[in-house]
């Protein structure tokens, strides 16, 4: 029996309403064939939304967000890489967009990110995971009670 791999990441869920319609960030790497939640691994001296921030700067561009620090959602998955398996926790921080005005793609964006979107939360199932699904729908009514923003 091969040995599972632990890994670890850090990544937000971010939200924008838009013409009363709600929607979330996900990102589409250029390595995968599928869309996922913006993320990625600590950085030496990163506490966990440090990194969750640096990642969607460095993935989207984006900084300007409020982020709730005090709620975290993980997911967890196991998947298969290398001849490798990994066992898999991300841990989300939830973000509300603040302004999209002065969010810059970068060079990381241009070599990692294939694709970034905004998509209405109530057709994310079409582009997510399951496991990314029951995470972005605790998120959102997370989102509306910490927000304080209109259903």
């Amino acid at each position: 029996m091969q040995p599972t791999f632990k890994d670890y990441s850090f990544g937000i869920i971010l939200f924008k309403k838009e013409k009363n319609i709600l929607k979330t960030l996900i990102v589409k790497q250029k390595s995968n064939l599928h869309f996922s939640l913006p993320k990625g691994h600590c950085k030496q001296n990163e506490n966990e939304w440090q990194a969750a921030l640096r990642e969607l700067k460095e993935e989207t561009g984006i900084e300007n967000v409020e982020l709730l620090v005090s709620r975290k959602l993980k997911e967890n998955y196991t998947f298969n890489q290398n001849n490798k398996k990994y066992q898999k926790t991300v841990t989300y921080f939830i973000g509300k967009l603040l302004n999209n005005k002065n969010n810059k793609k970068n060079n990381f964006f241009k070599t990692e990110i294939q694709k970034v979107m905004w998509v209405n939360v109530k057709n994310i199932n079409h582009f997510l995971f399951p496991s990314s699904l029951k995470v972005v729908q605790r998120a959102e009514k997370l989102y509306f009670k910490f927000f304080n923003v209109k259903n």
